[in-house]
């Protein structure tokens, strides 16, 4: 299980994870109510690992009309795998020629509780405001 291939038959291994967007009526899109306030959170937990942060694309749109897309990236060094990646409803962990099981695997358990720690924050967060 250690041994690096020479010739690895992967080009990408990828731990994708989804979860139920809330559906507020029947007329309204689901919506992942803890973004976009996960894609910080989840930077605050991930940060020391991936610090550079890339935008993707899509990162402008109203997350209703982009589920389970990412829109942020975390990457190791500029352009450098592995990352990770957040958006509505999905995170991502992604590897390339640096993979190994043994590699994988830890930075995918790590990747999940950062991920639980973040979203449980997101959450719980109650927003109370009162006239002044």
């Amino acid at each position: 299980m250690g041994e690096h291939l020479k010739h690895a038959p992967l080009v990408e291994a990828l731990l994708e994870l989804r979860w139920e967007l809330q559906q507020d009526g029947e007329s309204l899109p689901a919506r992942d109510p803890a973004y976009p306030l996960i894609v910080g959170l989840l930077y605050g937990q991930v940060k020391e690992g991936y610090p550079c942060i890339e935008a993707l694309p899509q990162s402008p749109l109203p997350s209703e009309v982009i589920p389970f897309l990412p829109t942020h990236r975390f990457r190791i060094g500029v352009s450098e795998w592995p990352f990770v990646q957040i958006g509505p409803g999905i995170a991502t962990l992604n590897f390339t020629t640096s993979y190994r099981w043994e590699r994988f695997q830890a930075a995918a358990e790590e990747f999940i509780e950062h991920l639980k720690r973040a979203y449980e924050s997101a959450i719980s967060l109650r927003v109370n405001s009162r006239p002044m």
